[in-house]
């Protein structure tokens, strides 16, 4: 039965990376692939995405929370304690 180890640094030399097994320094010579580790209660969260489509929902929702914030004048037409003020024109 072959470890994790081994079937990483197989597909890694197939993805045409190389591997920076031997120290991190050898990241500076060019691609390098990275092993995912496949820790269970760290994987639930992407719910089969990738881990780039999962931070670009992530990053999607902050930018709609800040965009949502950004400008919230009050009724009396003063801006809210907190809000950030329109630039002056």
């Amino acid at each position: 039965m072959r470890t994790f180890a081994a079937n990483a640094r197989d597909a890694i030399a197939v993805a045409g990376r190389s591997s920076q097994e031997a120290s991190h320094l050898l990241a500076v010579l060019g691609p390098v692939g990275i092993p995912a580790n496949r820790i269970p209660h760290a994987r639930r969260p992407l719910n089969g995405r990738r881990f780039n489509q999962w931070q670009h929902g992530v990053d999607a929702e902050r930018a709609a929370r800040r965009h949502c914030h950004k400008w919230s004048p009050s009724p009396s037409g003063h801006a809210d304690r907190g809000a950030v003020q329109p630039p002056a024109a």
